[in-house]
């Protein structure tokens, strides 16, 4: 078995910053950030500062959950397209109610109850995040009363919701 030092020196590690971070890296995101239509572009320099690149670029693996999570936070359209089970953890919604028995009509009521509130849940989520698919997945919500076509639909909201 081939055993590798992970302790890198410091010279090594500031010779790479260098090469990496300043002399490719900024240069590249600055370019990049001035593609972006000007009214954004202050919304991604608020985190992305030169600092917060060389963390992100040069942080131990541990950290980096740490990181992704900021940009997350600070990005909702980021985490909506890329992990959407980070954008929805605010929802309430369990496994449970996604799945629970319809067949009395106590329980019918109830999953329609829970219906009413997931939507009300996806519409503040989607206004405060200015979402791009939330929309569309609260309309097709919106016109179902059927509680097996509801509870289709909680379902797949749990599993966005899950990653499953």
């Amino acid at each position: 078995m081939i055993k590798i030092n992970v302790n890198y020196s410091d010279n090594f590690l500031a010779r790479y910053e260098e090469h990496v971070v300043t002399e490719r890296l900024l240069p590249s995101f600055n370019d990049m950030i001035e593609q972006i239509p000007e009214e954004q572009q202050e919304h991604f320099l608020e985190l992305f500062s030169d600092e917060f690149i060389r963390e992100l670029v040069l942080c131990r693996a541990n950290e980096l959950h740490l990181k992704i999570i900021a940009i997350y936070d600070h990005l909702h359209e980021l985490s909506e397209r890329y992990c959407l089970e980070y954008y929805l953890k605010d929802l309430e919604l369990t496994s449970v109610e996604a799945t629970m028995r319809i067949t009395r009509g106590d329980e019918k009521e109830q999953i329609r109850l829970i219906h009413r509130r997931v939507v009300a849940d996806l519409e503040v989520l989607s206004n405060d995040r200015q979402s791009k698919l939330l929309p569309s997945v609260i309309d097709s919500m919106q016109d179902t009363t059927i509680a097996s076509e509801v509870k289709k639909q909680l379902k797949l909201i749990n599993s966005m919701k899950t990653g499953t």
